[in-house]
């Protein structure tokens, strides 16, 4: 995991309306409490703001044609900035205050958001590969022993015993809070994680479609940002996604939908990764 990685930042765009771009930023950070300072993982550099008390101000980043992935270090020609304003979420705190005294204390996963230890392949999840999915495509044989033809797993479910006493797992993350507050649109805008804002259509930006991503240019942050990319295999204290836009013609209004976003690449030495 890369340690310096704190933020994510992501860009759903919705329409386009009268030569304007009507899109969604998603601002999403680590797992860990948003009253706290926020580490920057680069020595002799001190805590940056909370993320509830950070007010985000954010830059476009236009990546012209679809032949290459955005990458944040090109040519000025190639990568076209432009500011975008959003409405400061000016309860943030307060509201994520009321969440966290709403679940009574019982925030107390603290562990991090690193991945759990491999279970033991002898009590993982046994499948059985239906006669529907083994006629959909030129099926031989399962890969794996846990994906069973035969009547090995029906037999299973039958023989299994009751589990008598079931284990009550009570354990609560940040980042656990931040996806169910994802899940309610004006409380996830209220709350800072959503902004919507508006980018006025230059006619040559996504002639030949391009790529959209937002930078955070608040000052400290983007100086942290730049300093983060000194060792390589730290990675970089915002993760960002960019939203890939098809051709756009002038005057005409359209709905745009992003399933799919893709990291914001950056170049060492001519290397991109």
């Amino acid at each position: 995991m890369n340690k310096n990685f704190r933020y994510t930042t992501l860009v759903f765009p919705q329409k386009v309306v009268d030569n304007v771009l009507h899109l969604n930023i998603v601002l999403l950070p680590r797992n860990r409490s948003p009253f706290d300072g926020t580490p920057t993982g680069i020595l002799n550099t001190l805590p940056l703001a909370s993320f509830a008390k950070l007010v985000p101000q954010f830059e476009a980043k236009i990546s012209k044609g679809l032949e290459e992935f955005a990458v944040d270090n090109v040519l000025p020609s190639t990568l076209v900035p432009f500011a975008l304003p959003v409405d400061e979420a000016t309860n943030k705190e307060a509201l994520l205050r009321a969440v966290e005294t709403s679940f009574g204390g019982k925030i107390n996963n603290t562990s991090g958001d690193s991945a759990a230890a491999p279970t033991e392949e002898e009590i993982t999840v046994k499948k059985y590969l239906p006669l529907t999915y083994r006629k959909a495509f030129n099926f031989t044989t399962p890969r794996h022993k846990n994906a069973v033809t035969d009547d090995s797993y029906h037999c299973a479910i039958r023989d299994a015993a009751p589990n008598t006493n079931p284990k009550t797992i009570d354990l609560l993350s940040w980042g656990k809070i931040f996806g169910y507050l994802m899940k309610q649109p004006m409380l996830a805008k209220a709350c800072g994680l959503v902004y919507s804002t508006t980018l006025p259509l230059q006619k040559e930006w996504f002639e030949n479609g391009g790529y959209l991503y937002v930078d955070i240019v608040n000052e400290d942050h983007a100086d942290v940002q730049s300093k983060s990319w000194t060792i390589p295999e730290d990675g970089s204290f915002i993760k960002r996604f960019a939203a890939r836009i098809p051709k756009l013609k002038e005057n005409e209004n359209r709905t745009l939908f992003a399933p799919v976003l893709f990291p914001v690449l950056h170049s060492f030495g001519g290397v991109v990764t």
